[in-house]
């Protein structure tokens, strides 16, 4: 099923870091610890910047989840796909009957 990005832009806008959860794991640690990081290194006011970079990381990590997702579907239907089509030949070809020679004629 694909995530929206909507959903994620809005998690990760009111709730930073914590919000990434939504599409993805390690994109969400790695981003809580930067902002604990950076913000028990500066004042604080500083950890913002760590808040805002989590809105793009958002985008992307829905973007790169949901074309996974495309296209194990897209090889689900493939392979669906090719099955009946070889099916379809063999059973084709198991019920033709010799065309007589007198319509073979070119």
């Amino acid at each position: 099923m694909k995530k929206s990005q909507l959903t994620q832009f809005l998690l990760t806008f009111f709730f930073g870091p914590i919000g990434l959860f939504y599409s993805s794991f390690p994109a969400a640690i790695r981003l809580i610890i930067a902002f604990i990081v950076t913000r028990a290194i500066t004042d604080g006011d500083e950890a913002i910047f760590v808040w805002f970079v989590s809105i793009p990381v958002g985008f992307a990590t829905t973007d790169k989840y949901n074309k996974q997702i495309h296209n194990k579907l897209m090889e689900r239907v493939e392979q669906k796909y090719n099955g009946l089509v070889h099916a379809t030949r063999e059973a084709a070809a198991a019920t033709a009957a010799p065309v007589p020679q007198s319509l073979n004629r070119r």
